[in-house]
């Protein structure tokens, strides 16, 4: 055990691990420690960090600690390292990675997926939606800088992620049933915990019921096609892949009573992916780029402008969107059209019962061919 192990937590983090496993304390040494007592063993915590001895006695402590919980000292420490934060795991196992060996690319891939399953969940605890297209709010943006990556475990191939958690200024509680409003810190990590969660529950159930109708009902549980996308990237990419996902809360809080773990394998990501595209379809509100072909014009002034209608992709559909344009935009449609040019336009999508419009066109440019 070295001074590096020891200076990786905190006091706070010690004494609420020891609170949350039944510890109590029940003196103090005036200007000297804290006495922690669990059945008839007491372990003593120094008051600060300026004891010229304080290495020492904390190694004490941790373990006289370990002893007590017959586990051993480093994974004590890992645990007290993890006491302020909520820590998420993903798994991945496959014939590929049994040795906790995985290729430098696909570790790239399983990395960069992980990320964005924190960032999606980041997102929607921020503001729920199907499909994050746009730039996040400066709101996540500072919030992911706080978010760290944990060392890598045994078991196949583990990443670890550590969000930390801003201490309840009462004894840590063994739920939530007392809070009146959760933080935005703790309202990530469930809605990466519920989100995964209702993933799972989706594909069970389309066993019975064939229907991708459920993945949108849980787009307020965290659930959107960044998600489902990041699983099938790592689905796709590792042969035979199973994905266990948990998360494990900071015992600076009361913890979440939700199921905490969720595993996605064979043909899950084929249902992911179907999910991810109805998700996609359903994004409006925000910002779209979509190129085809003008079909149909239509003006009572063109002075006053007009109204074009417009083929394009939206998700995967071949979709007809009405624009509805300016003086000068109806103008460059007509030219577009009549010189059977594709075009490209930017706007927002809105959806009027089955019907598709924008009525703001931020952009349109002609596509030429230049064969």
């Amino acid at each position: 055990m070295t001074k590096e192990h020891l200076n990786t937590f905190s006091l706070l983090d010690l004494s609420n691990y020891l609170r949350s496993e039944g510890w109590k304390c029940v003196g103090q040494y005036p200007e000297k420690a804290f006495v922690f007592q669990k059945d008839e063993q007491t372990v003593l915590i120094p008051m600060h960090k300026n004891f010229p001895d304080y290495h020492r006695r904390i190694w004490e402590t941790v373990r006289d600690v370990s002893a007590f919980e017959q586990r051993e000292e480093l994974k004590l420490i890992f645990d007290l390292q993890a006491a302020g934060s909520d820590v998420f795991r993903l798994r991945v196992d496959s014939p590929e990675v049994a040795q906790g060996l995985i290729t430098l690319d696909k570790g790239a891939l399983l990395f960069e997926s992980t990320k964005t399953l924190v960032q999606s969940a980041a997102r929607s605890a921020d503001s729920p939606k199907a499909y994050y297209r746009a730039r996040a709010t400066q709101q996540t943006d500072d919030y992911l800088k706080t978010v760290k990556l944990g060392q890598t475990e045994r078991g196949s191939y583990i990443v670890k992620v550590m969000f930390p958690i801003i201490p309840d200024p009462q004894e840590a509680l063994p739920t939530m049933e007392n809070e009146i409003e959760v933080s935005y810190d703790r309202k990530v990590t469930m809605k990466l915990t519920e989100g995964l969660n209702s993933l799972e529950s989706g594909i069970r159930s389309q066993i019975a019921t064939p229907n991708l109708e459920s993945f949108l009902d849980a787009v307020p549980n965290g659930v959107s096609a960044n998600l489902c996308d990041a699983l099938v990237a790592i689905g796709e990419a590792i042969p035979e892949a199973v994905i266990d996902t948990s998360m494990s809360w900071a015992k600076t809080r009361g913890r979440p009573t939700i199921k905490t773990v969720a595993r996605f394998q064979d043909d899950d990501f084929s249902y992911l992916s179907g999910a991810s595209r109805k998700l996609r379809e359903q994004a409006w509100g925000e910002e779209f780029t979509l190129v085809g072909n003008i079909t149909q014009l239509s003006s009572e002034a063109r002075l006053d402008g007009g109204e074009v209608s417009l083929k394009a992709h939206v998700g995967e559909k071949r979709r007809s969107i009405k624009l509805h344009l300016n003086p000068q935009q109806y103008q460059e449609a007509l030219s577009i059209h009549q010189n059977y040019y594709d075009v490209e336009v930017v706007g927002v999508i809105e959806q009027r019962g089955q019907k598709l419009f924008i009525s703001d066109v931020k952009q349109m440019t002609r596509i030429v061919d230049e064969d």
